[in-house]
């Protein structure tokens, strides 16, 4: 699941909405990093993930700065068609399970491209200058 969200960094809040939506990004990444203990052979886990991963997007989305709202919102709607896919999957079935997520990706082909600009924009906005 790792590789389905952005690397993002660490940004500070001051009241400023580009500063919110940092803190946002990081702690989407945090989230990230916590989806790799998951259990990919437990379907209600990972449903729990996808359905999380979802809900974090789409509330990032409704914050993001303007300029990047077309990228979040593509990787929202990829994040809520992973999360249907798992749960109109057999659950027991992990072929069956891992075909669905497949197809719910190639649905979405523009997602890397939106991850690698908001990828961009958050070097350009959220990094601390050295």
């Amino acid at each position: 699941m790792t590789a389905l969200i952005v690397a993002l960094a660490a940004c500070s809040s001051s009241g400023d909405p580009r500063a919110e939506f940092c803190d946002r990004l990081a702690e989407l990444r945090a989230f990230d990093a916590s989806t790799s203990a998951t259990e990919l052979n437990n379907p209600v886990a990972v449903q729990a993930d996808l359905e999380e991963f979802a809900r974090r997007f789409e509330d990032l989305e409704a914050t993001s700065p303007d300029e990047i709202r077309d990228q979040v919102a593509i990787v929202a709607r990829f994040g809520r068609n992973l999360a249907e896919a798992a749960v109109a999957s057999q659950q027991a079935d992990s072929f069956d399970r891992a075909t669905a997520l497949a197809t719910a990706s190639a649905d979405e082909p523009e997602v890397a491209e939106a991850l690698d600009q908001l990828r961009a924009w958050e070097t350009r906005n959220c990094t601390a200058a050295p």
